[in-house]
């Protein structure tokens, strides 16, 4: 899954997003987006549904605003409203949300229903994996009808609302090719629930031009990006920035999604780990409860009390709903339940007993229910197992995604959804897994997070310019452009175990060394080298890690005794800070060894100070080590490939050794060369991007794939700079990197 956010260079898809794309701004690709003044984000929820909008100029602003629809129900205004919609005889809409229960209750009570169509929580038929346009649903009474027409009238029931609204608050008459509109789905395997919505959109009377389809999870991630919960002095910092990865916990009314995603350091938005969830969201307390009030009153009782009696048995689950939210962990008090009128008639009717009665002769085990008046009281401890189950497939599920060694570093969960404002839910996940400088965050209206970002994603799909609150956009000097960075990515290493990576504790830091001789004034000088340190500083700090450079050029011994005292002073005296330890060394050179100002010195020397026999304090974390120089005076060549009926070698036989306690002397050290011996290696000193090939191919290919382990980037850097046009002499020359590691395990930046 990629999402772009902001980079240098555009040659993406249209299933990606780019926000400050300096191509598209030149070549003007989205000059039609003039035209429309407000984005619109339709989120179909399962129990309650609702959408935002917001014109360009709120969004390009450093603190954009929204407007949502506020929904009147019986006693309370709110901003989404219940997933329900009723149809008339030719299926066209009549009323949606309260308006529609209403509505269809006053139908039902005249007995002058059955001419109608009265959908709930249709929304659960996207998840059908063969949904097609031809799907169909059943209503209240059992009458059916194909899923595309309930939802394409559910659509154009959201524009004349958001029409009608914005009239009356603004005088504005909105016409249809003024609005973008953004219908999220939820992720699903295969990309049924996206066609059909596409479909329903069309058929609804959108333009296709008009409107788009985002999954839940991404809109999700969008509206993470615009937080500001960090305090700083005086003003509130960024909770996401660039280079960081974070997990957000979408907790839905059917199902919870849970994704960990991490923003690139070329502005894309990448998956880092294979997504989990599943159906524990709200609606699943609410079956138990119903349940357990079968346990107590029968099973028959409650099934006529919801046909014969549905308006109160609408507001007892939302009576419950309000409950649900405010009991705690630690409650003594019994969770007192107000039984409808009506409910205590039908029992008497059907059971001859009262409430009272019911529960007193109830066989609940230990829980001993008791009444009041009209009032069910539950016992906190009785109440507070309603969520038991659910609140255990939500921690393993959690649970089993931190084990990922890839997430070593996590530190930051965000809860968006209606169920994640339940006091209950926030203190099981915070208790689980807060502290360990773990993060949890469950920000104010938590339930718009789907509404909120998915205006944010249509935002950024119809303007050239979008400036989101709170997200550091990367900028840097231009990078070569890299036919990888746009590559979807599929998790190839999910059942990874932490014995396979090397470990990056959350308080570590990494430590980066850059040594650059420029050779100021002399006839070698290496000009436009000092972009590429400043380059490389940017970079690793960005990802947290520490960086020392020596901006004088040195002689060997005094080159030594500077890693003398890194070593010491660093690795040693220090190390407990660091995860892992880089060194990158830029300099002319040949096959002997780079140039210091008074000889060569081999980069087997550099490498002795770095082994475990001289760092012991080091031992079983990586030395990262980065020769940029010539080694040779000959030039790679570019020859053409001829088809050969020779397959790989076969390695099915290839030896598996036993982990040892005891690490060799050569072990945890990786060592990267610009070019194979006896070749040169090449700086760019003008154009459209200047500096190292070899340094810059690194940071362009680094950029957008942290989530790749680093001896898989400096294979995609081999490929870049031996078969990408950019890296080119005379049209045929080009370059060729080697590395040489003695790792055991994989590292991540």
């Amino acid at each position: 899954m990629l999402m772009f956010i902001n980079g240098p260079v555009c040659n993406i898809s249209n299933d990606d997003i780019c926000l400050n794309c300096f191509d598209c701004q030149r070549q003007g690709t989205m000059a039609e987006s003039g035209k429309r003044k407000y984005i619109v984000g339709v989120d179909f929820g399962t129990t309650y549904s609702g959408y935002g909008y917001a014109t360009e100029k709120d969004l390009m602003t450093d603190s954009f605003t929204y407007c949502t629809a506020e929904w009147k129900g019986t006693n309370l205004w709110s901003k989404k409203a219940p997933t329900s919609i009723l149809m008339d005889e030719n299926k066209q809409c009549v009323a949606f949300g309260y308006e529609a229960d209403s509505q269809y209750l006053n139908l039902l009570a005249e007995d002058e229903h059955t001419g109608y169509y009265y959908f709930k929580q249709f929304k659960q038929v996207l998840y059908n994996q063969i949904l097609a346009s031809t799907t169909k649903v059943s209503d209240a009474t059992g009458k059916e009808m194909k899923a595309i027409d309930v939802f394409s009238q559910a659509i154009q029931f959201f524009k004349c609302h958001m029409q009608k609204q914005v009239k009356q608050t603004n005088e504005i008459d909105l016409k249809d090719d003024e609005l973008y509109f953004v219908l999220t789905v939820p992720s699903t395997k295969g990309d049924a629930a996206e066609t059909f919505m596409k479909d329903a959109a069309k058929q609804a009377g959108l333009q296709v031009e008009n409107f788009c389809i985002a999954e839940e999870p991404i809109v999700s991630s969008m509206f993470c990006l615009g937080l500001r919960t960090t305090r700083i002095q005086n003003r509130f910092d960024a909770t996401v920035k660039s280079g960081m990865k974070y997990m957000v916990i979408d907790l839905g009314g059917a199902y919870t999604d849970i994704t960990v995603h991490q923003i690139q350091l070329n502005g894309t938005i990448q998956e880092v780990v294979p997504h989990g969830g599943g159906p524990w969201g709200g609606t699943s307390v609410d079956d138990r409860f119903i349940t357990l009030l079968e346990d107590i009153f029968g099973e028959t009782v409650m099934t006529r009390f919801k046909t014969e009696q549905l308006e109160d048995y609408n507001d007892l689950c939302r009576h419950f709903e309000s409950r649900k939210r405010m009991v705690k962990l630690n409650q003594e008090t019994d969770v007192d339940i107000s039984m409808p009128g009506s409910f205590i008639v039908l029992l008497k009717e059907i059971k001859n007993r009262s409430i009272k009665e019911a529960a007193t002769q109830a066989d609940l085990g230990e829980d001993n229910i008791r009444c009041s008046g009209q009032k069910l009281l539950i016992p906190a401890k009785c109440f507070r197992r309603l969520f038991e189950q659910t609140l255990i497939s939500l921690i393993t599920s959690i649970r089993k995604i931190l084990s990922n060694a890839k997430l070593s570093d996590l530190k930051t969960m965000i809860m968006v959804g209606g169920f994640s404002e339940c006091e209950l839910v926030m203190n099981a996940v915070k208790d689980e897994f807060g502290g360990n400088s773990m993060k949890i965050i469950t920000p104010a209206e938590a339930c718009l997070a789907v509404v909120k970002g998915a205006v944010l994603y249509g935002h950024s799909k119809i303007t050239t310019t979008t400036k989101i609150p709170g997200l550091e956009h990367f900028t840097t000097s231009a990078r070569p452009p890299v036919s990888c960075m746009k590559d979807s990515f599929e998790d190839r290493f999910a059942n990874m175990t932490t014995s396979e990576v090397y470990t990056k504790n959350p308080d570590q830091q990494g430590l980066l060394l850059v040594i650059n001789y420029e050779f100021t004034g002399s006839c070698d000088q290496r000009t436009g080298s000092k972009k590429d340190v400043n380059d490389l500083k940017c970079f690793f700090e960005k990802i947290n890690y520490k960086v020392l450079h020596n901006e004088e050029d040195m002689t060997r011994e005094e080159l030594k005794q500077y890693l003398e005292d890194i070593k010491n002073n660093s690795l040693k005296k220090d190390s407990h800070k660091y995860h892992s330890f880089y060194c990158v060394i830029m300099s002319h050179g040949n096959e002997t060894g780079f140039a210091t100002t008074d000889g060569l010195i081999s980069p087997e020397e550099i490498v002795k100070f770095f082994r475990n026999n001289a760092v012991a304090e080091f031992i079983g974390k990586p030395k990262v080590f980065f020769f940029d120089m010539c080694r040779g005076s000959d030039t790679h060549q570019k020859y053409m490939q001829i088809a050969s009926d020779s397959g790989p070698a076969d390695l099915a036989n290839a030896s598996v050794w036993p982990p040892s306690v005891f690490l060799p002397n050569e072990c945890d050290i990786l060592v990267a060369f610009a070019t194979t011996p006896g070749y040169k290696s090449f700086l760019k000193i003008r154009g459209t991007w200047t500096g190292s090939w070899f340094i810059q191919a690194f940071l362009a290919v680094a950029e957008g794939n942290l989530q790749k382990d680093l001896e898989e980037i400096l294979k995609i850097v081999r490929r870049e700079l031996s078969s990408n046009p950019t890296y080119e002499l005379e049209g045929k020359r080009c370059m060729m990197p080697n590395s040489e590691t003695k790792t055991t395990k994989d590292i991540y930046l």
